[in-house]
């Protein structure tokens, strides 16, 4: 079957016999492309898009040639862009789809979780799927996770749609945090045979096609010799096309794992810009004696395992704290109102997966106060809240410099047991959001800088009231 598929060099050396032409016949009509470059374009010496170009440039010059060839060579383009094996099964995806099998179309979330649930027969299952940029297809994996813990989920991503900021934080994270679904980039679109679908392989074999068009869940079963989620596995994880993993790190409730922790927390603050969404601040905020005393408190109560390691922790959160005065690049801490306010009532912070009993309301007014403190002490922080009241966040991103994001949950209740943080260590993400901060955030949904600071004040007046 691969015999049959034609790179476009083949495709353009055959056009060029069939009509008696040489490279140098061709290069007098193309006069922008010489003949030692035609003959490197007949042996598919030369990227895709390059051969693109000359298609274009063939259809301006030469006299009679007609659709079908240009069409043909287009065909060869994609050849030499994907490979003569993922062209075949890209071609052989799109065929089934356009067949007349009978298929079902669902256009709510919560009808269609129900459908494929049924499909399914109570059978554990696993879900490929590739190039969702909708949000709308997250919102189903999100569903289909919280009602079945036995699925697992693979998902491939192309760069460019990882880079749809507001679909991607708002939808995509999130879901990352179950265990039985992993993330995977595919630079370049390669690997991309499909997009904005999903398979599904039961226990016994039987085979679920789904495809989304921005609007509708179109479902084709498929019989289990079909093999599609076994065969789209094998080439995306192909080693010529192996995509990128995206890195999750979990933290246990154990000393040395909560360490490890802290220093990797510590090492990616260490004098870079950093660019937080957060419900409150973090412990990196917190004086470093109040922060102390409370750990020690709950050591001694609840794990006295992790007393040997006191001073230790306790030069971590010096550092973390010095870093923040002393760092000359800006740190962007970006609040909500409603997780601040809950915080100077109740003296909880969920923004973090830290072990700790409830701040009493003299260390919430003095961390309040610290706040404003290092607010005016150092030039690089500036605590800012979003300007909408009914902004609400169940995670917390953070990007450091333009190297990195971390997401972690906004809900750990002081348990780092199953706590997860995921790694996004994309360089053009990182960047992206960076931008996505500085360019949309600050300008147009937070607080001025003497508006958050005076809202910080009216939560220690209520602390006092």
């Amino acid at each position: 079957m691969l015999s049959e598929v034609r790179t476009f060099g083949e495709r353009l050396s055959k056009w060029m016999e069939e009509n008696n032409l040489t490279p140098s016949d061709l290069a007098v009509y193309t006069r922008e492309t010489r003949d030692a470059t035609i003959a490197r374009l007949m042996h598919d010496q030369l990227d895709y898009q390059r051969c693109a170009r000359y298609i274009t440039e063939l259809a301006q010059s030469y006299p009679g040639i007609d659709e079908e060839t240009l069409k043909r060579l287009r065909l060869g383009v994609d050849v030499n862009r994907y490979g003569k094996e993922l062209f075949l099964a890209k071609q052989n995806f799109f065929r089934m789809i356009s067949g007349d099998e009978k298929s079902v179309c669902c256009a709510q979330i919560g009808e269609f979780c129900e459908e494929i649930l049924a499909w399914s027969e109570g059978m554990s299952f696993q879900l490929l799927c590739v190039g969702f940029g909708d949000t709308q297809p997250q919102r189903l994996l999100a569903s289909l996770s919280k009602k079945r813990k036995d699925i697992h989920i693979y998902s491939f991503f192309d760069k460019e749609n990882v880079g749809e900021l507001s679909g991607l934080l708002a939808e995509t994270l999130p879901i990352a945090f179950n265990p039985n679904y992993e993330l995977f980039e595919i630079n370049n679109n390669r690997g991309a045979m499909m997009n904005n679908v999903m398979i599904a392989k039961r226990e016994d074999g039987r085979h679920l096609l789904v495809a989304y068009d921005g609007d509708r869940y179109l479902t084709l079963p498929m019989p289990s010799e079909a093999g599609l989620f076994d065969f789209s596995l094998n080439i995306l994880f192909s080693k010529h096309r192996a995509p990128k993993k995206i890195n999750r790190r979990f933290t246990q409730n154990n000393p040395l794992a909560f360490k490890d922790f802290l220093i990797q927390c510590m090492l990616l603050e260490k004098d870079k810009a950093i660019y937080e969404i957060k419900t409150e601040i973090g412990l990196e905020y917190v004086p470093v004696p109040i922060l102390l005393e409370n750990f020690c408190q709950w050591a001694c109560r609840f794990d006295t395992s992790f007393l040997p390691f006191i001073d230790e922790l306790k030069e971590i959160f010096e550092k973390r704290y010095e870093n923040i005065l002393s760092k000359k690049e800006p740190t962007y801490l970006i609040m909500t109102r409603e997780g601040m306010t809950e915080f100077a009532k109740t003296g909880r912070m969920k923004d973090h997966p830290f072990c700790l009993r409830p701040f009493t309301p003299a260390e919430r007014k003095e961390i309040l106060k610290n706040l404003l403190k290092i607010s005016a002490k150092s030039a690089s922080i500036t605590p800012l809240f979003f300007s909408s009241e009914s902004i609400s966040l169940d995670y917390s991103f953070i990007g450091y410099s333009r190297a990195c994001i971390l997401v972690c949950a906004a809900q750990a209740d002081y348990d780092l047991n199953n706590y997860t943080e995921l790694v996004l260590d994309s360089k053009e993400l990182a960047g992206q959001f960076a931008d996505f901060v500085t360019g949309i955030l600050i300008k147009n949904h937070v607080l001025s800088k003497k508006a958050s600071i005076e809202f910080i004040q009216t939560l220690i007046d209520m602390i006092d009231a």
